[in-house]
Protein backbone atom coordinates (compact mmCIF):
# COMPACT_ATOMS: atom_id res chain seq x y z
CA UNK A 1 0.00 0.00 0.00
CA UNK A 2 1.19 3.39 -1.04
CA UNK A 3 2.06 5.84 1.63
CA UNK A 4 -0.17 9.11 2.36
CA UNK A 5 -4.04 9.52 3.02
CA UNK A 6 -6.10 9.54 -0.40
CA UNK A 7 -8.88 11.96 -0.61
CA UNK A 8 -12.47 10.49 -1.11
CA UNK A 9 -14.75 10.82 -3.82
CA UNK A 10 -18.53 11.21 -3.40
CA UNK A 11 -19.82 7.70 -2.71
CA UNK A 12 -23.41 6.57 -2.40
CA UNK A 13 -24.16 2.58 -0.53
CA UNK A 14 -23.89 0.79 -4.09
CA UNK A 15 -20.66 2.12 -4.91
CA UNK A 16 -19.54 1.88 -1.43
CA UNK A 17 -20.18 -1.86 -1.84
CA UNK A 18 -18.62 -2.56 -5.08
CA UNK A 19 -15.16 -1.07 -2.90
CA UNK A 20 -15.74 -3.66 0.24
CA UNK A 21 -16.87 -6.32 -1.87
CA UNK A 22 -13.23 -7.22 -2.22
CA UNK A 23 -11.72 -8.06 0.55
CA UNK A 24 -8.57 -6.15 1.99
CA UNK A 25 -8.48 -3.70 -1.31
CA UNK A 26 -8.97 -0.62 0.96
CA UNK A 27 -7.92 -0.42 4.56
CA UNK A 28 -10.28 -0.47 7.17
CA UNK A 29 -10.55 2.97 8.31
CA UNK A 30 -10.87 4.47 4.62
CA UNK A 31 -13.45 1.96 3.82
CA UNK A 32 -15.43 2.70 7.58
CA UNK A 33 -14.78 6.28 5.80
CA UNK A 34 -16.56 5.14 2.71
CA UNK A 35 -19.50 3.49 4.47
CA UNK A 36 -20.46 6.98 7.13
CA UNK A 37 -20.00 9.06 3.46
CA UNK A 38 -22.19 6.19 1.43
CA UNK A 39 -25.42 6.79 4.82
CA UNK A 40 -25.13 10.33 4.12
CA UNK A 41 -24.86 10.40 0.38
CA UNK A 42 -28.08 7.87 -0.27
CA UNK A 43 -30.16 9.73 2.76
CA UNK A 44 -29.53 13.03 1.37
CA UNK A 45 -30.06 12.16 -2.09
CA UNK A 46 -33.69 10.68 -0.98
CA UNK A 47 -34.26 14.11 0.86
CA UNK A 48 -33.34 16.30 -2.46
CA UNK A 49 -35.32 13.73 -4.39
CA UNK A 50 -38.46 14.40 -2.51
CA UNK A 51 -37.69 18.39 -2.30
CA UNK A 52 -37.07 18.60 -6.19
CA UNK A 53 -38.49 16.05 -8.17
CA UNK A 54 -37.51 15.04 -12.11
CA UNK A 55 -38.62 17.41 -14.74
CA UNK A 56 -38.35 17.67 -18.39
CA UNK A 57 -35.41 19.56 -19.71
CA UNK A 58 -34.06 18.07 -22.33
CA UNK A 59 -36.48 18.84 -25.02
CA UNK A 60 -38.78 15.47 -25.95
CA UNK A 61 -36.17 14.41 -27.66
CA UNK A 62 -33.05 15.67 -26.86
CA UNK A 63 -32.85 19.07 -28.63
CA UNK A 64 -31.63 20.74 -25.39
CA UNK A 65 -28.57 18.44 -24.83
CA UNK A 66 -25.07 18.94 -26.90
CA UNK A 67 -22.90 16.00 -24.99
CA UNK A 68 -18.77 16.74 -25.45
CA UNK A 69 -17.25 13.08 -26.54
CA UNK A 70 -13.62 12.15 -27.33
CA UNK A 71 -11.14 10.10 -25.85
CA UNK A 72 -9.46 10.92 -22.01
CA UNK A 73 -7.45 13.52 -22.81
CA UNK A 74 -8.19 14.47 -26.27
CA UNK A 75 -8.93 18.48 -25.49
CA UNK A 76 -12.93 17.65 -24.39
CA UNK A 77 -12.45 19.91 -21.27
CA UNK A 78 -11.33 22.76 -23.41
CA UNK A 79 -14.27 22.59 -25.46
CA UNK A 80 -16.50 21.97 -22.56
CA UNK A 81 -15.68 25.19 -21.13
CA UNK A 82 -15.84 27.38 -24.30
CA UNK A 83 -19.35 26.07 -24.82
CA UNK A 84 -20.24 26.04 -21.60
CA UNK A 85 -19.80 29.88 -21.49
CA UNK A 86 -21.89 30.77 -24.56
CA UNK A 87 -25.09 32.56 -24.14
CA UNK A 88 -27.28 30.52 -23.28
CA UNK A 89 -25.50 27.84 -22.52
CA UNK A 90 -25.46 25.51 -19.05
CA UNK A 91 -23.43 22.58 -17.67
CA UNK A 92 -22.95 20.95 -14.40
CA UNK A 93 -20.57 22.49 -12.00
CA UNK A 94 -17.62 20.97 -10.12
CA UNK A 95 -19.34 21.03 -7.30
CA UNK A 96 -22.66 20.22 -8.35
CA UNK A 97 -20.75 17.27 -9.63
CA UNK A 98 -18.64 16.61 -6.71
CA UNK A 99 -21.72 16.41 -4.12
CA UNK A 100 -24.74 15.31 -6.26
CA UNK A 101 -26.77 13.98 -3.54
CA UNK A 102 -27.13 17.92 -1.50
CA UNK A 103 -25.91 20.58 -3.85
CA UNK A 104 -30.02 20.97 -4.17
CA UNK A 105 -30.01 21.68 -0.68
CA UNK A 106 -27.07 23.33 -0.31
CA UNK A 107 -26.13 27.09 -0.62
CA UNK A 108 -23.85 27.56 -3.94
CA UNK A 109 -20.52 28.42 -3.16
CA UNK A 110 -18.60 31.16 -4.27
CA UNK A 111 -16.34 30.87 -7.70
CA UNK A 112 -13.08 32.22 -6.14
CA UNK A 113 -9.77 30.16 -6.18
CA UNK A 114 -9.46 27.89 -7.88
CA UNK A 115 -7.57 24.08 -7.78
CA UNK A 116 -5.19 22.72 -10.06
CA UNK A 117 -6.00 19.29 -11.94
CA UNK A 118 -3.89 16.75 -10.94
CA UNK A 119 -2.62 15.66 -14.66
CA UNK A 120 -1.94 19.16 -16.00
CA UNK A 121 -2.49 21.88 -13.78
CA UNK A 122 -5.41 23.60 -15.44
CA UNK A 123 -7.21 25.63 -12.53
CA UNK A 124 -10.63 24.41 -11.69
CA UNK A 125 -13.39 25.93 -9.10
CA UNK A 126 -16.67 25.23 -7.91
CA UNK A 127 -18.30 26.34 -10.43
CA UNK A 128 -16.20 25.24 -13.45
CA UNK A 129 -17.75 23.15 -16.21
CA UNK A 130 -17.29 19.30 -14.58
CA UNK A 131 -18.23 15.94 -15.80
CA UNK A 132 -21.11 14.12 -14.49
CA UNK A 133 -19.31 11.06 -14.25
CA UNK A 134 -18.53 11.59 -10.96
CA UNK A 135 -22.17 11.74 -10.26
CA UNK A 136 -22.78 8.59 -12.22
CA UNK A 137 -19.81 7.07 -10.08
CA UNK A 138 -21.17 8.12 -6.90
CA UNK A 139 -24.55 7.13 -7.38
CA UNK A 140 -23.60 3.52 -8.24
CA UNK A 141 -23.43 2.89 -12.13
CA UNK A 142 -20.08 1.04 -13.33
CA UNK A 143 -18.18 3.74 -14.29
CA UNK A 144 -14.86 2.64 -15.27
CA UNK A 145 -13.63 5.34 -12.80
CA UNK A 146 -14.29 2.83 -10.30
CA UNK A 147 -10.51 1.58 -11.75
CA UNK A 148 -8.89 4.79 -9.67
CA UNK A 149 -9.93 3.54 -6.17
CA UNK A 150 -9.04 -0.14 -6.82
CA UNK A 151 -6.79 -0.38 -9.85
CA UNK A 152 -6.22 -3.70 -9.08
CA UNK A 153 -9.26 -4.77 -10.11
CA UNK A 154 -9.29 -3.50 -13.65
CA UNK A 155 -10.40 -6.04 -15.32
CA UNK A 156 -14.35 -5.39 -13.24
CA UNK A 157 -14.68 -2.17 -15.26
CA UNK A 158 -13.98 -3.34 -18.78
CA UNK A 159 -17.83 -4.18 -19.28
CA UNK A 160 -18.43 -0.33 -18.70
CA UNK A 161 -16.32 0.38 -21.94
CA UNK A 162 -18.64 -1.96 -24.20
CA UNK A 163 -21.81 -0.13 -25.54
CA UNK A 164 -23.95 -3.41 -24.93
CA UNK A 165 -23.32 -2.80 -21.45
CA UNK A 166 -25.72 0.36 -21.05
CA UNK A 167 -27.71 -0.77 -23.66
CA UNK A 168 -29.25 -3.61 -21.42
CA UNK A 169 -28.19 -2.01 -17.67
CA UNK A 170 -31.94 -1.25 -16.52
CA UNK A 171 -32.86 2.34 -16.49
CA UNK A 172 -33.39 2.25 -12.30
CA UNK A 173 -29.50 1.27 -12.09
CA UNK A 174 -27.90 4.25 -14.03
CA UNK A 175 -30.00 6.11 -16.13
CA UNK A 176 -32.89 7.26 -14.12
CA UNK A 177 -30.88 8.86 -11.42
CA UNK A 178 -28.48 10.63 -14.30
CA UNK A 179 -31.05 12.52 -16.01
CA UNK A 180 -32.46 13.32 -12.64
CA UNK A 181 -28.95 14.96 -11.53
CA UNK A 182 -28.87 16.82 -15.11
CA UNK A 183 -32.02 17.96 -14.42
CA UNK A 184 -30.90 19.44 -11.34
CA UNK A 185 -28.43 20.89 -13.15
CA UNK A 186 -30.30 22.87 -15.47
CA UNK A 187 -31.02 26.46 -15.02
CA UNK A 188 -34.82 26.97 -15.99
CA UNK A 189 -34.45 29.63 -18.69
CA UNK A 190 -30.80 27.49 -20.04
CA UNK A 191 -31.34 27.19 -24.20
CA UNK A 192 -28.88 24.30 -23.92
CA UNK A 193 -27.13 21.81 -20.76
CA UNK A 194 -23.20 20.97 -22.57
CA UNK A 195 -22.76 17.71 -20.72
CA UNK A 196 -18.99 16.18 -20.68
CA UNK A 197 -17.29 12.54 -20.34
CA UNK A 198 -14.94 10.51 -22.47
CA UNK A 199 -17.19 7.72 -21.14
CA UNK A 200 -19.80 9.04 -22.66
CA UNK A 201 -18.58 7.90 -26.17
CA UNK A 202 -19.24 4.16 -23.97
CA UNK A 203 -22.75 4.33 -24.09
CA UNK A 204 -23.30 6.57 -26.70
CA UNK A 205 -25.94 3.96 -28.59
CA UNK A 206 -27.94 4.58 -25.27
CA UNK A 207 -27.98 8.03 -24.82
CA UNK A 208 -29.00 7.96 -28.79
CA UNK A 209 -31.48 5.98 -27.98
CA UNK A 210 -32.84 7.96 -25.27
CA UNK A 211 -32.30 11.28 -26.74
CA UNK A 212 -32.15 11.03 -30.69
CA UNK A 213 -31.97 14.48 -31.35
CA UNK A 214 -29.14 15.33 -28.62
CA UNK A 215 -26.11 16.97 -30.71
CA UNK A 216 -22.63 15.67 -30.31
CA UNK A 217 -19.02 17.27 -30.20
CA UNK A 218 -16.22 14.80 -31.13
CA UNK A 219 -12.81 15.80 -30.15
CA UNK A 220 -10.14 13.96 -32.37
CA UNK A 221 -6.20 13.70 -31.19
CA UNK A 222 -3.31 12.12 -32.51
CA UNK A 223 -4.19 8.74 -30.77
CA UNK A 224 -0.35 8.03 -29.62
CA UNK A 225 0.03 11.47 -27.56
CA UNK A 226 -3.71 10.57 -26.30
CA UNK A 227 -2.30 7.17 -24.83
CA UNK A 228 0.61 8.63 -23.26
CA UNK A 229 -1.15 11.58 -21.94
CA UNK A 230 -3.45 8.88 -20.54
CA UNK A 231 -1.18 7.24 -18.89
CA UNK A 232 -0.17 10.58 -17.11
CA UNK A 233 -3.78 11.06 -15.76
CA UNK A 234 -4.86 7.32 -14.71
CA UNK A 235 -1.64 7.26 -12.43
CA UNK A 236 -2.14 10.95 -11.14
CA UNK A 237 -5.95 10.35 -10.57
CA UNK A 238 -5.07 7.31 -8.60
CA UNK A 239 -2.28 8.79 -6.31
CA UNK A 240 -5.12 11.40 -5.47
CA UNK A 241 -7.73 8.88 -5.35
CA UNK A 242 -7.04 4.68 -4.85
CA UNK A 243 -5.30 2.32 -2.03
CA UNK A 244 -2.64 1.13 -4.53
CA UNK A 245 -0.82 2.14 -7.34
CA UNK A 246 -1.28 0.78 -11.12
CA UNK A 247 0.92 -1.99 -12.38
CA UNK A 248 2.49 -0.45 -15.90
CA UNK A 249 0.99 -3.16 -17.94
CA UNK A 250 -2.38 -3.26 -16.33
CA UNK A 251 -2.65 0.28 -17.42
CA UNK A 252 -1.83 -0.35 -20.95
CA UNK A 253 -4.50 -3.12 -21.12
CA UNK A 254 -7.09 -0.91 -19.67
CA UNK A 255 -6.22 2.19 -22.38
CA UNK A 256 -5.84 -0.70 -25.25
CA UNK A 257 -9.19 -2.42 -25.09
CA UNK A 258 -10.99 1.63 -24.19
CA UNK A 259 -9.04 2.13 -27.51
CA UNK A 260 -10.50 -0.79 -29.52
CA UNK A 261 -13.94 0.26 -28.01
CA UNK A 262 -13.89 4.07 -28.52
CA UNK A 263 -12.88 3.19 -32.60
CA UNK A 264 -16.12 1.19 -33.17
CA UNK A 265 -18.42 4.07 -31.19
CA UNK A 266 -16.60 6.25 -33.35
CA UNK A 267 -17.18 4.00 -36.28
CA UNK A 268 -20.79 3.97 -35.31
CA UNK A 269 -21.33 7.56 -34.65
CA UNK A 270 -20.15 8.69 -38.48
CA UNK A 271 -22.60 5.80 -39.92
CA UNK A 272 -25.62 6.69 -37.88
CA UNK A 273 -25.48 10.49 -37.29
CA UNK A 274 -26.23 13.61 -39.16
CA UNK A 275 -23.79 15.92 -39.66
CA UNK A 276 -26.68 18.25 -38.25
CA UNK A 277 -26.02 15.84 -35.04
CA UNK A 278 -22.78 15.30 -34.82
CA UNK A 279 -19.47 17.42 -35.53
CA UNK A 280 -15.67 16.61 -35.23
CA UNK A 281 -13.12 18.82 -33.94
CA UNK A 282 -9.76 18.40 -34.51
CA UNK A 283 -7.61 18.89 -31.25
CA UNK A 284 -5.01 20.60 -32.66
CA UNK A 285 -6.64 23.10 -34.67
CA UNK A 286 -8.69 23.79 -31.49
CA UNK A 287 -5.76 24.41 -29.38
CA UNK A 288 -4.56 27.00 -32.51
CA UNK A 289 -7.54 28.35 -34.08
CA UNK A 290 -10.30 28.26 -31.00
CA UNK A 291 -12.42 31.13 -32.16
CA UNK A 292 -12.62 29.44 -35.80
CA UNK A 293 -13.55 26.35 -34.51
CA UNK A 294 -16.46 27.62 -32.30
CA UNK A 295 -17.50 30.09 -35.23
CA UNK A 296 -17.82 26.83 -36.87
CA UNK A 297 -19.00 24.61 -34.18
CA UNK A 298 -22.21 27.29 -33.35
CA UNK A 299 -23.11 27.60 -36.63
CA UNK A 300 -22.80 24.08 -37.72
CA UNK A 301 -25.56 23.55 -34.18
CA UNK A 302 -27.37 26.78 -34.61
CA UNK A 303 -26.24 28.22 -31.22
CA UNK A 304 -26.69 31.83 -32.44
CA UNK A 305 -24.38 34.26 -33.69
CA UNK A 306 -20.74 34.19 -33.05
CA UNK A 307 -20.14 37.52 -32.43
CA UNK A 308 -22.44 37.65 -29.37
CA UNK A 309 -20.45 34.15 -27.67
CA UNK A 310 -16.82 35.53 -28.65
CA UNK A 311 -16.90 38.54 -25.51
CA UNK A 312 -17.34 35.83 -22.83
CA UNK A 313 -14.49 33.52 -24.37
CA UNK A 314 -12.08 36.37 -24.87
CA UNK A 315 -10.61 35.70 -20.81
CA UNK A 316 -10.34 31.44 -22.04
CA UNK A 317 -8.92 31.61 -24.92
CA UNK A 318 -6.25 34.05 -23.83
CA UNK A 319 -5.05 31.61 -20.88
CA UNK A 320 -5.49 28.63 -23.70
CA UNK A 321 -2.73 30.55 -25.83
CA UNK A 322 -0.14 30.69 -23.09
CA UNK A 323 -0.86 27.00 -22.72
CA UNK A 324 2.64 24.70 -23.38
CA UNK A 325 1.53 21.69 -25.16
CA UNK A 326 2.75 18.57 -23.38
CA UNK A 327 5.96 16.63 -24.37
CA UNK A 328 6.09 12.66 -24.10
CA UNK A 329 9.61 11.67 -25.28
CA UNK A 330 10.67 10.52 -21.66
CA UNK A 331 7.54 8.05 -21.45
CA UNK A 332 8.12 4.09 -22.40
CA UNK A 333 7.20 3.63 -25.95
CA UNK A 334 3.77 2.17 -26.78
CA UNK A 335 3.19 -1.58 -26.69
CA UNK A 336 3.36 -4.03 -29.62
CA UNK A 337 -0.22 -4.83 -29.72
CA UNK A 338 -1.65 -1.77 -29.46
CA UNK A 339 0.25 0.21 -32.21
CA UNK A 340 -2.52 -1.36 -35.48
CA UNK A 341 -5.14 0.11 -33.07
CA UNK A 342 -3.53 3.31 -33.31
CA UNK A 343 -3.06 3.52 -37.03
CA UNK A 344 -6.12 2.36 -37.12
CA UNK A 345 -7.50 5.01 -35.00
CA UNK A 346 -5.48 7.69 -36.90
CA UNK A 347 -6.32 6.92 -40.27
CA UNK A 348 -10.39 7.21 -38.79
CA UNK A 349 -9.36 10.09 -37.60
CA UNK A 350 -8.00 11.78 -40.54
CA UNK A 351 -10.90 10.58 -42.82
CA UNK A 352 -13.48 11.57 -40.44
CA UNK A 353 -11.82 15.32 -40.27
CA UNK A 354 -11.75 15.63 -44.14
CA UNK A 355 -15.33 14.23 -44.01
CA UNK A 356 -16.99 17.07 -41.71
CA UNK A 357 -14.55 18.84 -39.10
CA UNK A 358 -16.37 20.94 -37.65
Amino acid sequence: MKPGKPELLPAGRRLVSWLAAAPGSLPRRRLWAYRWKGYWFDRNWRFQELLHPATPFEGPHGEKLIFILGYWRSGTTFLHELLASGPGMASPQTWQCMNPSAFRIAKPPLAEGGRARPMDAIIVNATSPQEDEFALLARGAPSVYRAWLDPRRWQEVLPALAQETWLALPQAQWFSDWRRFLGWCTPADAAALVVKSPNHVFRLKAIHRAWPEARFAWTLREPADTWFSNRKMWRAMTALYGASDWRADDLDRLLFQAFVEYAAALRWAAANLSRERLAFVDFDRLGAAAPETLAALTGRFGLGPWQSWLPRLQARLDEAARHSPERYAADPPLPDYARPAIEEIRELHRALLEERAA
